[in-house]
């Protein structure tokens, strides 16, 4: 079996955003359960759901040009969601 590093860094990457991903949802799941239902809270949660599957897309699956689109389109597309965020005064 020979070591590459592709390999390597498709793990660590997927760690990573599957990672930041976990603990921002959980941080949406918090705002969902300490504010109630709304827009912005899911799309929060929506965000970061899609963080993780990015990861967990790049951690499971064999090293792939495939695999990398996704989960760069799935990253692209959590970008493009913003929350509105009310500012109180």
């Amino acid at each position: 079996m020979n070591f590459e590093y592709y390999y390597l860094i498709q793990d660590i990457t997927g760690i990573l955003l599957a990672f930041v991903g976990l603990r921002m949802s959980f941080l949406g799941f918090r705002i969902l359960s300490i504010k109630g239902i709304s827009i912005n809270s899911l799309l929060i949660l929506i965000k970061y759901c899609l963080f993780t599957i990015a990861g967990l897309n790049l951690l499971i699956s064999k090293f792939g040009i495939i695999h990398w689109i996704l989960s760069i389109c799935m990253i692209a597309i959590s970008i493009i969601i913003n929350p509105r965020i009310k500012a109180s005064k």
